[in-house]
C-alpha cells in the first residue's frame, strides 16, 4: 500500500535536494579533493568520475529517506564535512 509522504512539497523538497543539495555536496567534495597531491589532470578527473555514481546514489536516497528534513541535513553534514576537510588540506 502506498501512503502520501509530505504531498507535493515533500516531493518538491525531495526533488530540490536532489538536484541542488546533490550538486552542492558534489562540488564541496571535489574542491576538496583538488588539494590532494596529485597530478593537475588527475585532481580534476578522478573526482569528476566520482561525481556522477555520487548524483545517482544521493538522488535515489533523497526519495528513500523517511523525512525531507532527513536529507537536508545529511546534505549540510556532508558539505560542512567536505568543505573542513579541504580547509584541513589547505592549512
Amino acid at each position: 500500500m502506498v501512503t502520501r509522504r509530505g504531498g507535493w512539497r515533500g516531493t518538491l523538497a525531495r526533488a530540490l535536494a536532489a538536484t541542488l543539495g546533490a550538486y552542492a555536496l558534489v562540488s564541496a567534495a571535489v574542491a576538496a579533493a583538488a588539494l590532494l597531491p596529485w597530478a593537475p589532470a588527475d585532481a580534476i578527473l578522478y573526482p569528476a568520475l566520482l561525481a556522477i555514481p555520487a548524483h545517482v546514489a544521493l538522488a535515489i536516497g533523497c526519495f528513500a529517506a523517511a523525512s525531507p528534513r532527513r536529507v537536508w541535513f545529511a546534505i549540510a553534514a556532508g558539505c560542512l564535512g567536505a568543505l573542513g576537510l579541504r580547509w584541513g588540506l589547505a592549512a
